[in-house]
């Protein structure tokens, strides 16, 4: 079985977004940077965010659709699904989930968790190490999903997840 996050980080940056909700701005472009979210000039894909005034755009991961939020004063006044060709709005929503853009957590203590892991496992000198370097300047290569133990003291598997009383049938 494949490691996965563990529980406990999904529960750590994971929020929710719902019309009529209180909104700081500065606070939410903190939390979603260190959940892994990219700031851009215009969402397209999951995992990016855009802060334009008033408007929020936001594409969250595991979502068909990007979001919207328009803020009236310090509340979201609506929320809306919106074309990522057209940045047209399509409908209204009540709420909006918004889970961690990266398996792995990408603030200082993630990336020094990671390095002394590494450390402990890889032997050689780490500055000579493209991953190393990437990970330390918080750039996340292709494929660092594969290090996720680095990153964590203890991983999950699929059933860290599931209820305590789920039946599982293998067939």
């Amino acid at each position: 079985m494949q490691r996965v996050a563990p529980p406990s980080y999904l529960a750590a940056f994971t929020f929710f977004l719902k019309q009529g909700d209180r909104f700081d701005v500065e606070q939410f472009r903190a939390q979603v940077t260190t959940a892994g979210y990219t700031h851009v000039t215009q969402v397209v894909s999951p995992g990016e965010f855009s802060v334009r005034g008033g408007l929020i755009d936001l594409f969250p991961m595991g979502s068909a659709l990007p979001y919207r939020l328009d803020l009236f004063g310090d509340d979201i006044e609506s929320i809306k699904t919106f074309d990522v060709d057209t940045q047209r709005t399509l409908y209204p929503v009540p709420d909006v989930r918004l889970l961690p853009a990266r398996e792995f957590p990408q603030d200082e203590a993630g990336r020094t968790r990671f390095r002394t892991r590494y450390r402990e496992v890889f032997e050689g000198d780490p500055s000579r190490s493209p991953l190393y370097k990437d990970v330390s300047n918080g750039i996340a290569p292709g494929g660092i999903e594969y290090y996720l133990p680095l990153f964590f003291d203890a991983t999950a598997t699929l059933a860290d997840y599931l209820p305590a009383d789920a039946i599982v049938a293998l067939h």
